[in-house]
């Protein structure tokens, strides 16, 4: 089930999910949140920079990578900054501790 979050002014905000019918809340804009992508050396990093968020990773694999994603979005639901000119949707840690709040220099493509 994903986190949803209710602002005092009744507007809705949640990382996508098909577990849960979000239309049924009322008219949607989807926006994409962070782009999952792999290094130069084939580590995956989740880089949360589409709504003020930090790159994390390195991850050996893209679906740590999209875990950790899943988990900070929902962690900072309420804190994150999203332009309305987007129009995509986003998606998505092996250990929670290392990748929170962790911005680490991504090695060039």
């Amino acid at each position: 089930m994903p986190v949803i979050v209710v602002g005092v002014g009744g507007s809705v905000r949640a990382r996508y999910s098909e577990s849960f019918e979000l239309a049924v809340l009322g008219a949607m804009s989807i926006q994409r949140a962070s782009h999952v992508e792999p290094d130069a050396a084939g580590q995956w990093w989740a880089d949360l920079s589409p709504v003020g968020g930090p790159d994390l990773g390195p991850f050996a694999l893209r679906s740590q990578a999209l875990a950790a994603e899943n988990c900070w979005l929902d962690a900072h639901l309420s804190q994150v900054s999203v332009s309305k000119d987007q129009r995509s949707n986003a998606g998505s840690l092996t250990d929670p501790a290392s990748a929170f709040d962790k911005k680490e220099a991504r090695p060039p493509l």
